[in-house]
């Protein structure tokens, strides 16, 4: 009773909720230090969203309870102690009032202690079970923190992309506004057709058109810049531009060898499976019989009418317990732990196919923002050196109003493209991380998990694999 004081005051704190971990509740823009004119930069950002997403709260909470089942399966090795104590008022007698007793008040009260001795390994298979959905659960966390890092850098690297086609767009819209004018001139001196003027006028329009949408898309991805942190409005905080480099990419058949010894979501099933064979361990052990130890002592005192000394009685023994029939509950269970245990088999290999596919399309798509990064920045360079050709022959009556169109729309077009392909290039690189497992967050790696949750003796009982009877 006084050991779980701790526990039952963090009871009342998780109940009354006045008191909330990070991700419980939608933190203000105020708590992140985060404000108009302040600058967020991708690894704080990081930080804010690997802490405060619901996702990954959710794993966490999910890691303290599969640790907390697990101290129940450890429960069953220790002693069991209970106490009892109570009164009683009793009377005796029959139809004829006279024959009636006086109240007799009685107070009891006792201790009882059972020990598990022998299960044929049923309690050490469901032990070796729970830390296996333990060790689970500690890597559904980092997979959650993985895919929250790789949100949150998309969504970063996406308002960014967006910062900048606002930009070309907005350019585009002046270089419309300059030709308008030009073509004005040309007009009222009769250099230029009415005609000129009017497509003027509507290309001018439809880059104003143009810049509207980039902008609307600017306010969305900056929307889901602030769901991957967990924020609900949009403080207007500045992002910061990281550096951009070119690291060595490896070859599929490197990604996809680190992916199955370290994505945390085949250690994860990996671990599942291993729960799934401790749980049929347990299952064929509950076939047979149980032993514990059993003691107990009792003292009992009549209090009225007429007091008697204290009566005390011990006893203590081995018990064997052995259900002899179930109507095939037991065999039903061996079957189903079967089951679950190909299930879990079956689960692993279409995960690491799965696996597979993502890191090879990664790799792909990593190959191919590179090269579109090459080709987009001569494609600009192409598309300048045109629109400065073409405006010459325009100012000079050899080229026409629609020839000056294509020239420019081609230019905006280059920029844009050279855009998508430079931050495109950078969603890539984190596509790859993420497929190849690469840990973002704070979950311990297995072994290290392994090592702090097993007592001695259950790491015995894990080396004894299939330890059923």
């Amino acid at each position: 009773m006084f050991a779980g004081c701790a526990d039952l005051r963090a009871a009342r704190i998780a109940r009354e909720g006045r008191v909330r971990e990070p991700g419980e509740r939608t933190p203000t823009a105020a708590e992140f230090g985060l404000g108009s004119g302040t600058t967020l930069g991708i690894e704080q950002g990081l930080g804010l969203a690997l802490r405060h997403n619901p996702a990954v709260a959710a794993s966490r909470a999910r890691v303290s309870a599969a640790a907390a089942r697990a101290g129940i399966r450890r429960s069953v090795l220790w002693p069991q102690i209970s106490a009892s104590a109570d009164v009683q008022w009793s009377q005796k007698g029959t139809i004829d009032p006279s024959t009636h007793t006086d109240v007799e008040k009685k107070v009891s009260g006792g201790l009882s202690l059972r020990m598990l001795l022998l299960d044929f390994g049923q309690a050490r298979a469901d032990i070796r079970a729970a830390l296996e959905e333990l060790l689970a659960s500690d890597q559904d966390l980092a997979s959650s923190e993985n895919d929250t890092a790789f949100n949150f850098r998309q969504a970063f690297f996406n308002v960014l992309k967006q910062e900048e086609l606002v930009r070309v767009a907005e350019e585009t819209v002046r270089q419309f506004e300059v030709r308008l004018k030009q073509t004005e001139g040309f007009v009222q001196v009769g250099a230029r057709v009415r005609y000129d003027l009017t497509k003027a006028q509507v290309d001018l329009g439809n880059a104003r058109l143009n810049f509207v949408r980039v902008r609307t898309a600017l306010t969305v991805a900056r929307a889901v810049l602030q769901g991957t942190l967990g924020l609900a409005e949009d403080p207007r905080y500045k992002v910061a531009r990281p550096e951009f480099r070119d690291e060595p990419s490896p070859s599929f058949e490197e990604a996809f060898a680190r992916a199955r010894r370290d994505h945390p979501a085949l250690l994860a099933l990996d671990f599942r499976e291993r729960a799934a064979e401790a749980a049929l361990d347990a299952a064929v052990a509950d076939l047979f019989p149980s032993i514990s130890l059993k003691g107990s002592l009792s003292a009992s005192k009549t209090m009225s009418p007429v007091a008697s000394p204290w009566g005390w009685s011990w006893a203590a023994g081995p018990v064997l317990d052995a259900v002899l029939f179930s109507g095939g509950a037991k065999t039903f269970a061996i079957r189903e732990s079967i089951a679950s245990l190909r299930v879990a088999r079956v689960n692993r290999a279409r995960t690491e196919q799965e696996i597979a596919l993502e890191v090879r399309r990664a790799c792909a798509s990593l190959e191919d923002a590179r090269e579109r990064q090459k080709i987009a920045a001569l494609t600009v360079k192409q598309a300048e050196e045109n629109l400065e050709l073409v405006q010459a022959s325009y100012k000079v009556g050899k080229s026409s109003s629609v020839d000056l169109t294509d020239a420019q729309v081609s230019l905006s077009n280059a920029r844009g493209e050279e855009v998508q392909a430079r931050f495109d290039f950078q969603i890539a690189q984190a596509s790859l991380k993420k497929a190849m497992g690469i840990r973002e967050g704070g979950a311990k790696k297995p072994e290290e998990k392994k090592a702090e949750d097993q007592k001695p003796e259950e790491k015995k009982g894990e080396g004894e694999k299939g330890g059923g009877p």
